[in-house]
């Protein structure tokens, strides 16, 4: 079984349940995120739970994970690190403030298209996980990568997670760029 080699995941209402960004006004401040509202902003303990399991396994299956998001990286990386999730992403995390971000202008398909690119990898190999339907619709026309949407409204969940497991087996798109 082929599995893929990249996860791109955004952040607000994907990783997080909550709208991290908005919920915080769209500032970069860093201090206004405190333990409790970083775990109330990722959906409690055991929500936190899950993922910390399912990104576990991911990384146990060498599948590199990024964050790709319009929010900021400093708020991202406080919630992540309040919530012990911070290090399954190491320095693969790439928001509204990231120089590389900008330079596609902000636009995911060509941001994952640029580390397809840089690692060789070809379209079955990278999985994009998006609750903005703009977003996953885009990358899945131009074949950028596999899609998977959130239409929960309350991030990855159990079935959700479920669901974005039986992509990273390998199907019959293996031979599509």
């Amino acid at each position: 079984m082929k599995c893929v080699a990249a996860l791109f995941i955004d952040f607000d209402k994907t990783i997080s349940k909550d709208h991290v960004y908005y919920s915080t006004g769209g500032s970069s401040d860093e201090k206004k995120i405190t333990q409790k509202l970083a775990q109330e902003f990722m959906g409690g303990e055991q929500r936190i739970a899950l993922l910390h399991k399912k990104f576990q396994s991911y990384t146990d299956r060498k599948i590199e994970m990024y964050i790709v998001s319009y929010g900021f990286i400093g708020i991202i990386k406080r919630v992540l690190k309040f919530t012990g999730l911070l290090s399954f992403f190491k320095n693969r995390i790439y928001g509204r403030d990231s120089s590389l971000l900008k330079r596609f202008g902000y636009d995911k398909g060509k941001f994952i298209q640029y580390f397809k690119t840089e690692n060789n990898w070809k379209s079955y190999q990278v999985l994009f996980i998006d609750d903005d339907l703009r977003n996953t619709a885009l990358i899945n026309e131009k074949r950028t990568a596999r899609v998977y949407t959130i239409t929960s409204g309350k991030g990855l969940t159990k079935d959700s997670f479920d669901a974005v497991e039986q992509l990273l087996k390998y199907d019959s798109r293996e031979g599509q760029e």
